[in-house]
């Protein structure tokens, strides 16, 4: 478990990155894939799977495919209409063996 300082020092960066990225008033909205990015890190614990799940979607369809955080949020949009979508973790890990 993460010290209490550490965990309040990045909730605390995370605010300025939002402030930051909030005040730029940007058409692609940049704060979309901050908020994602931020989700992507803190995954576990009280985090919620689909959380998690939307916050690696969001990414592979920023870095892999060039969406914009305008983009990514109307893919989020989409994908919450669904109401079959179910995201579990995976049982076992890949590095099980310690490899």
């Amino acid at each position: 478990m993460r010290p209490l300082s550490r965990i309040c020092e990045c909730w605390e960066l995370y605010g300025e990155l939002t402030v930051y990225n909030m005040s730029k008033n940007d058409p692609d909205f940049i704060h979309q894939l901050a908020v994602d990015a931020y989700g992507a890190q803190h995954l576990g614990g009280v985090t919620r799977s689909i959380t998690t799940a939307f916050a690696l979607i969001s990414l592979y369809l920023s870095v892999e495919c060039g969406y914009t955080g305008k983009q990514v949020q109307k893919a989020h949009m989409e994908l919450a209409e669904q109401r079959q979508l179910r995201f579990e973790p995976p049982h076992q890990t890949y590095f099980a063996d310690g490899i």
